[in-house]
């Protein structure tokens, strides 16, 4: 059997930083209420925003379609150096 392929490191943190950073541009309050959005639980999004799984193409895709980013925005771009820092919660309220 062929080796499961994983991914990087400095790209599973630059996906989970671009996640926060659309989780704050979207004014979600918590988690829960950007789960409820992509339709999924509470804790897998947790996971992915602190980085600890990487989303598969299923999960990046319904992140693309429902708050319109596209893919190279959630995997390839870096977002500005505080938004790699887990506790980091955006400049200030967004309202």
């Amino acid at each position: 059997m062929a080796p499961k392929p994983t991914v990087d490191l400095k790209t599973r943190q630059r996906i989970a930083a671009n996640m926060r950073l659309l989780k704050w541009e979207n004014r979600f309050d918590s988690d829960a209420a950007m789960a409820a959005v992509l339709g999924m639980s509470r804790s897998a999004l947790g996971r992915y925003l602190k980085g600890e799984r990487t989303p598969g193409l299923d999960v990046l895709l319904l992140v693309h379609r429902k708050l319109g980013v596209s893919l190279d925005w959630l995997s390839d771009r870096d977002p500005p150096k505080e938004w790699f820092d887990v506790d980091y919660k955006g400049p200030h309220p967004k309202r």
